[in-house]
């Protein structure tokens, strides 16, 4: 489970709510949350035993650049599976730059905004390598099962 993220589901617990990273595993008792390193938030909160929680996966990007995902495998699906030329080029167009009329795919392309050269060329700046840096927050689809519940 480490490089996932766990979230606490017990009301009674502090930092109910919140998502934290899973960054060590001593044993099946026992595991580290949160990083030094930018990438996600230390656990603020002393050891905590038992608690109910959930434990996820999400993609290293922004969240702007989710969307992307869905057109990338809506391109893979029309371009294989349906062998649908016209649907393929909207999706994949989508995917490469979020329009579905631009067949551009100049990585340098400071022009193109959207999709995932878009997102490419917005973080390509960053000072640190990792996309994402998550900050504690609560998530307000806390009660909503999207993740696969491990307890």
């Amino acid at each position: 489970m480490v490089g996932r993220w766990l979230t606490v589901t017990d009301p009674a617990v502090p930092g109910q709510g919140y998502w934290y990273r899973i960054v060590g595993f001593t044993d099946s008792q026992n595991i580290t949350l949160g990083a030094n390193d930018g990438t996600a938030v230390n656990w603020g909160y002393d050891t905590v035993s038992p608690a109910s929680y959930r434990i996820g996966e999400t993609p290293e990007l922004p969240e702007e650049m989710h969307i992307a995902l869905a057109w990338g495998t809506a391109a893979d699906y029309y371009g294989s599976m349906q062998k649908d030329k016209d649907a393929f080029t909207y999706y994949n167009n989508m995917f490469y730059t979020g329009d579905p009329e631009n067949v551009g795919r100049g990585f340098e392309d400071r022009q193109i905004i959207g999709g995932l050269i878009g997102g490419i060329n917005t973080y390509r700046d960053r000072d640190n390598r990792t996309v994402i840096r998550r900050r504690p927050k609560l998530n307000p689809l806390n009660y909503k099962v999207f993740a696969t519940t491990l307890s």
